[in-house]
C-alpha cells in the first residue's frame, strides 16, 4: 500500500486545529498570526514557521533563545508516556540529550510541560514565577494548550500548559513541526495558542460500496491491507493530530484473511493470530493517540423478526465486542451497506440496546467511547 497516496485524503481533514501556515519571511517585531490575518511592524527579517495543520494562533516577539546541548525536562505528574516519547522525538532531530527531573536547571534550556489545574501544579506555579499567565478562553476548547518560548528570569525556556494529557501530545508535536525547520539551535520567541475545532479527526478510507453501479461499474481495492499498513499510517498520521482510524469492513488485520467485520463474517470471533496483529495495531493506536475504531457491517446480516432472533444475535454481537474490548478496542461503528432487518423497529431497538451495553462496559473499560458512529448509505436511517 502507499501511504502516501493515503495521506492525501487524510491531509484534507487534518485542518481541524486550523488552517495551513506558509513559510515566509516577514518583519520582525511583533507578528500574530490566526486563520485569517498576518500582521507585522519593523522592517527586520525573521523567519515564520510551518505549522500544519495550522495553530490557531501564534505570536513572535523580538528575540530568540538558544537551547542548550542538554535539556531539562520538567513533566508534571499527568503528562503520559506517549507524550514523553514524543518529546524525546522533538529533541532528536536537533541531535539534544536531556534529564528529567522535578526542578529548574540553572545554564540549561528547560523544557515545562503541564495539566492546567491539574492535581500536580509544578508546571502551572513555575509559570507564575516566570510571569507567564495563562489564557483562560482556551479551557473549554478541544485539545487545547499554550505553548511558549522566550527568556524569562535570565534562563531559556519553552513551557506548556495543556488541557490534559492528549492535549500535551499535541503540543508537543506542534513543537516538533518547530525543531524540524531550526537552522542550528535558536528558536524564535513565541506564543502558540491552539485547540482543535472538530471532536473526530480521522480517516475511513475509500467508501463502503463493494462496486459503484452508479459508476459504470467500477470496482475499488483502495483498502489497507495488513496491520503493518495501518500502524505505519497511524505513526505518521499522529504528527498531524489526527486522533481516528475507522477499521472498515474490506480493511484487513492479515493479508488476505477477511476482516471478521463483513456482513457475513461479524459473528465469528477471532483466532489467537489475528488477536495478536490487532494487540499490535493497539499498541501503536496508544502510542500515536489515533484512536482504532473498529466497524461492523452489521445490518445487512442482522435480519430478525422477533425477540428471540433478536436476543441471538444481539448475543452474538456482544460476544464478538467483548473479545475486541478484551484486547483494548474503545471505539465501535457500524458500517450500513444495506439493511436486512424487516421490522424497523429492531433497528431502533438495536442501536438503543448498543448504546446501553457500552454504557455498562464503561464500568469496567473506563476509556471506552460510548458513542458510536453510523455510515449508512444517503437517505438511510439518517
Amino acid at each position: 500500500m502507499n501511504i502516501k497516496k493515503k495521506i492525501k485524503y487524510m491531509l484534507s481533514t487534518a485542518g481541524s486545529f486550523g488552517l495551513l501556515a506558509t513559510v515566509a519571511t516577514v518583519a520582525a517585531g511583533e507578528t500574530t498570526s490566526d486563520s485569517s490575518t498576518n500582521t507585522t511592524t519593523s522592517t527586520k527579517q525573521e523567519i515564520t514557521y510551518n505549522i500544519f495543520p495550522e495553530v490557531q494562533n501564534i505570536k513572535y516577539t523580538d528575540g530568540s533563545i538558544s537551547i542548550t546541548p542538554e535539556v531539562n525536562l520538567v513533566f508534571e505528574n499527568g503528562i503520559d508516556a506517549a507524550t514523553i516519547a514524543r518529546f524525546d522525538q522533538v529533541l532528536k532531530l536537533r541531535n539534544l540529550t536531556y534529564t528529567k527531573s522535578r526542578n529548574i536547571v540553572s545554564g540549561k534550556t528547560n523544557i515545562l510541560v503541564g495539566i492546567k489545574d491539574d492535581t500536580d501544579t509544578l508546571v502551572d506555579n513555575e509559570l507564575k514565577t516566570l510571569g507567564i499567565t495563562p489564557d483562560a478562553t482556551l479551557d473549554n476548547k478541544l485539545d487545547s494548550y499554550m505553548l511558549n518560548a522566550g527568556t524569562f528570569n535570565n534562563g531559556s525556556y519553552i513551557t506548556l500548559l495543556a488541557k490534559d494529557a492528549t492535549a500535551a501530545f499535541y503540543g508537543a508535536t506542534t513543537l516538533w513541526h518547530i525543531f524540524n525547520q531550526l537552522d542550528g539551535f535558536k528558536i524564535r520567541n513565541l506564543t502558540i495558542k491552539d485547540y482543535a475545532d472538530l471532536k473526530v479527526r480521522g480517516v475511513s478510507d475509500a467508501y463502503f460500496w463493494d462496486t459503484y453501479t452508479d459508476l459504470g461499474n467500477y470496482t475499488t481495492n483502495n483498502r489497507w491491507n495488513s496491520a503493518d499498513d495501518i500502524i505505519g499510517f497511524m505513526k505518521y498520521a499522529s504528527f498531524y493530530k489526527l486522533n481516528t482510524f475507522i477499521f472498515r469492513p474490506d480493511d484487513l488485520i492479515l493479508p488476505n484473511i477477511d476482516s471478521k467485520n463483513s456482513a457475513s463474517k461479524w459473528q465469528e470471533l477471532y483466532t489467537e493470530e489475528e488477536i495478536n496483529k490487532f494487540k499490535e495495531v493497539l499498541a501503536t493506536s496508544k502510542e500515536s493517540k489515533v484512536q482504532f475504531d473498529f466497524s461492523f457491517d452489521l445490518l445487512k446480516s442482522f435480519d430478525v423478526s422477533n425477540d428471540t432472533d433478536y436476543k441471538t444475535q444481539f448475543d452474538l454481537l456482544t460476544k464478538k465486542m467483548t473479545q475486541m474490548l478484551q484486547i483494548g478496542v474503545r471505539q465501535f461503528s457500524v458500517v450500513s451497506r444495506g439493511v436486512a432487518v424487516t421490522h424497523e423497529n429492531y433497528i431502533t431497538k438495536l442501536f438503543v440496546d448498543l448504546i446501553q451495553w457500552l454504557k455498562q462496559q464503561k464500568q469496567t473499560y473506563t476509556d471506552l467511547n460510548t458513542n458510536m458512529l453510523f455510515f449508512g448509505r444517503y437517505g438511510e436511517y439518517s
